[in-house]
């Protein structure tokens, strides 16, 4: 996996978006060369925190805030995705969000729960096919509302792990 580091912060990393074209996604560096986690690393992990710099991808036109989520081309190799299911899941911009990253984070409150490559494809070709300004919303709303109850129970218990 090919990464870059600007400073100690911030990471860019290259994946596949619209129409099967890389380019590179940011995050917050969350994970140090040793395997551990930085600093705030953990907690942003658990929030979400870490995709706040694809604002920029955002911004740059490289995403949506709703799509599939933009994979490594090594992941791709591995799923075994048929010619018609990649031009599905490729022929819309990825995103910040969508219903098998809301399905992967939500399924044990606070934790992230992989899923299977095959359910997860599924589910990105069901919001290609099922995508609309309803749809959006209620995925927006349905993120939102994840996160905030993310970032208020682990701001908790962080507090009250210090006791």
């Amino acid at each position: 996996m090919r990464q870059h580091f600007f400073g100690k912060f911030i990471y860019k990393q290259i994946r596949i978006g619209q129409y099967g074209k890389p380019f590179w996604i940011y995050k917050f560096k969350t994970i140090n060369e040793d395997g551990t986690y930085t600093k705030f690393g953990s907690f942003f992990r658990k929030t979400k925190l870490d995709e706040f710099p694809q604002f920029v991808n955002i911004i740059k036109g490289e995403m949506n805030i709703v799509g599939p989520r933009p994979d490594e081309p090594e992941t791709f190799e591995r799923l075994g995705i048929t010619p018609e299911e990649a031009f599905v899941i490729f022929s819309i911009k990825p995103g910040l969000t969508d219903f098998a990253s809301l399905e992967e984070f939500s399924k044990n409150e606070n934790e992230w729960m992989p899923m299977t490559w095959k359910h997860r494809k599924q589910l990105q070709i069901k919001y290609v096919e099922q995508r609309s300004f309803k749809t959006n919303i209620i995925l927006i709303l349905k993120t939102a509302r994840l996160f905030i109850w993310t970032l208020i129970t682990t701001t908790l218990q962080s507090i009250f792990a210090k006791r």
